[in-house]
């Protein structure tokens, strides 16, 4: 932020060693380019006759005043390159701390946020649940992203032009993926509750939750198909939650694991190839490179904020 110099008694006040040169050089830059003229021409144009004594001082006193108005004209051409230099270094200095502020009100929120969202997909998750501001829309509320929060205020006339186009697509692609994450939910619930019911009639048992939970409560594993029993760390854990709460559910009924190994993983599959489902996979891998890109232009952002190209567009 540009910051107002503060006004006080003391030093910063100019005394009068302080006034701005500029006038006096000009007067002087006057008197001595006048006196020059004088005696360099107009006298000697009226008084054609001057000789000896008399033509040499007039001389001597030319020269003087040619050096002076030589003096006088450097002085002002010095003066304009300081204040030229001194203008684009002030400038300067201004451009890098509007810079870091709107680093620090722009950029560092941006990239926390699309990092966030950008985690959240890469997990299966909706993007949105990561977005910390609600806006009132209608009756109701709903989430806000930093992104638009920022292009629904002044902020937004400072955001780089390469950055907005970038965040705007990943936006709608995040937008489209949350979406489709909506969709699936419906489809997957539904489905999952009528093969649940389907196989607790088969078994014999009256509560059919008991199947269709262990895949409600770890979706993840229906969307990733790289889930499986081999998988390693947090892979590892969602699979072996929904398949330990399916056996165990099953097993109490059948007292047979085979018969629960094969139920789960023909429900498992019933249930990745769902459209719905299939349509987050293809949403998520459209959206995925569109945030890295978002995120190697606030890199560049960050390595030389003062580089941030600015167009203010037409509502």
């Amino acid at each position: 932020m540009i910051k107002e110099a503060s006004i006080s008694n003391g030093p910063r006040m100019k005394s009068r060693d302080e006034k701005d040169p500029g006038p006096l050089i000009w007067r002087g830059l006057l008197l001595a380019a006048s006196a020059w003229i004088v005696s360099g021409f107009l006298i000697r144009l009226i008084f054609h006759d001057i000789s000896g004594e008399s033509l040499n001082q007039l001389n001597q006193a030319t020269s003087l005043f040619a050096v002076l108005t030589g003096l006088f004209t450097g002085a002002l051409i010095s003066r304009a390159i300081y204040d030229y230099i001194n203008l684009q270094s002030q400038r300067r200095n201004w451009r890098h701390e509007i810079a870091l502020s709107r680093l620090q009100e722009i950029y560092v929120p941006l990239w926390e946020e699309t990092m966030g969202r950008q985690e959240a997909i890469s997990s299966f998750r909706k993007s949105d649940t990561w977005t910390p501001y609600t806006i009132t829309v209608g009756d109701g509320q709903r989430r806000a992203t930093i992104f638009g929060s920022i292009t629904r205020s002044h902020l937004g006339l400072f955001l780089d032009e390469k950055a907005y186009d970038l965040l705007k697509e990943y936006d709608e692609a995040a937008s489209a993926y949350d979406e489709a994450q909506k969709e699936a939910w419906k489809e997957l619930y539904d489905i999952s509750a009528k093969k649940g019911a389907e196989l607790a009639e088969k078994l014999g048992a009256s509560d059919s939750h008991r199947f269709s939970e262990s895949f409600a409560q770890s979706q993840r594993i229906v969307y990733d198909e790289s889930i499986s029993r081999d998988s390693v760390g947090t892979k590892k854990g969602d699979y072996e939650y929904a398949h330990s709460l399916f056996l165990n559910n099953h097993k109490i009924i059948s007292h047979s694991e085979m018969a629960a190994e094969q139920d789960f993983d023909e429900m498992l599959q019933l249930l990745r190839n769902l459209e719905g489902v299939k349509k987050v996979r293809e949403e998520r891998l459209k959206c995925l490179p569109k945030g890295g890109k978002v995120i190697e232009r606030l890199k560049q952002i960050f390595t030389d904020p003062t580089e941030i190209r600015i167009e203010i567009k037409d509502s």
